[in-house]
């Protein structure tokens, strides 16, 4: 009447993400990171003119200056960095980043189930939450992103040294390093029951609830890099704000017992998603609420043999998207998308996605054989 089960995972994972970059978003960098390097001035002047001295008193952060008025003078120093830095790249210029990392990681799950006569069966299962941790690499593409005719003359000039565009963001902004991102896999308990109707039918369902709060953001980290002076190249965490709520999926099946060696099968599953409003539905993983049915067969070619095939269409829910991207300059603006100079380090290409989901679906058709010794 009692049974209990007991298991462990070992869970492997790879993740290969390529993204545009938006190029005239990070022109500004072009010039912040010569600025806060102290290796260029703001109208070509050497370093300690007079432009430079009062960059370096207004829009550093650890000056006194700048401690007194905060975030009104970091959001004018960043909108003259926006300005001129849109001027320093060609009209139709283009790159690409792409994210590629392995990982593993563990986790367990237990189960009871209770069986007061031969026909019906009570079920508990929890797997637990596991944490995949993922190391790999980002690859810069720059080699499509061109410097205008003022970045021209600024190099001409000596301003930039004697890089181009595409040596200047490799050594001093977008070099290619190593990443590290952890990965949550919810924790899940379900409950179900199992019931032989006739000799020929028999009927299920489940319930389960998923922990996938756990997952209020996915951040990828980068390390630093040193540049050919000995200077610390920094490039900020990537990610996405997912801010998911729980969630759950309740699904209902049957089998039917054809004669001893085939047995016909059929279900339907509800998947509630855990993005809780357009607000946070990242075109990168735009989930919404799923609705699967399945049909399929076992067929006993002995004793110890046996073949399972399926085939299940899953129907997502049209949805829409309306996602800000809070990394507008070089920190995570904050919840109320206000600059917030003191907000989380990050890479990203700011702005809004919004967009429309719909006609989607998902089919899946599996085989398998088991074997009994």
């Amino acid at each position: 009447m009692h049974s209990l089960g007991f298991g462990v995972s070992v869970i492997g994972g790879h993740i290969r993400q390529k993204s545009a970059i938006d190029v005239p978003g990070v022109s500004p960098y072009l010039l912040k990171s010569g600025f806060d390097s102290g290796t260029l001035d703001l109208l070509g002047l050497p370093t300690g003119g007079a432009v430079a001295g009062i960059y370096s008193a207004a829009c550093q952060r650890d000056t006194l200056v700048n401690q007194l008025l905060g975030g009104v003078l970091d959001t004018a120093c960043n909108t003259v960095l926006s300005t001129l830095g849109e001027q320093l790249t060609a009209p139709g210029s283009s790159g690409s980043a792409q994210v590629e990392m392995y990982g593993y990681g563990l986790g367990y799950n237990m189960g009871y189930m209770f069986a007061p006569n031969d026909r019906t069966r009570f079920g508990i299962a929890y797997r637990s939450e596991s944490t995949v941790k993922l190391r790999g690499d980002i690859e810069w593409d720059l080699a499509n992103i061109q410097g205008s005719a003022v970045y021209d003359a600024l190099l001409n000039n000596g301003v930039l040294g004697d890089e181009n565009l595409e040596d200047y963001l490799r050594n001093n902004l977008r070099p290619d390093t190593t990443a590290k991102g952890d990965l949550i896999i919810p924790a899940r308990t379900s409950v179900n029951i199992f019931h032989r109707l006739t000799d020929k039918i028999d009927l299920m369902a489940d319930y389960t609830f998923i922990e996938t709060s756990a997952v209020d953001k996915i951040r990828v980290e980068f390390s630093d890099k040193t540049d050919s002076n000995g200077n610390s190249i920094k490039q900020g965490n990537a990610g996405i704000d997912t801010n998911w709520r729980d969630s759950f999926k309740v699904s209902v099946g049957g089998n039917y017992h054809w004669n001893d060696q085939l047995t016909l099968r059929t279900g339907f599953q509800f998947d509630k998603t855990p993005i809780p409003s357009a607000e946070f539905r990242h075109p990168g993983a735009p989930d919404s609420d799923r609705y699967m049915y399945a049909i399929g067969a076992n067929y006993k070619v002995n004793r110890n043999l046996s073949i399972d095939a399926a085939y299940s269409v899953t129907f997502l829910e049209d949805s829409l998207s309306n996602y800000t991207e809070r990394c507008r300059t070089i920190t995570r603006d904050d919840e109320d998308g206000m600059y917030d100079p003191n907000g989380e380090s990050c890479t990203a290409n700011g702005g809004k996605y919004q967009g429309r989901f719909f006609d989607t679906s998902i089919q899946v058709l599996s085989v398998q054989m088991n074997q009994k010794f």
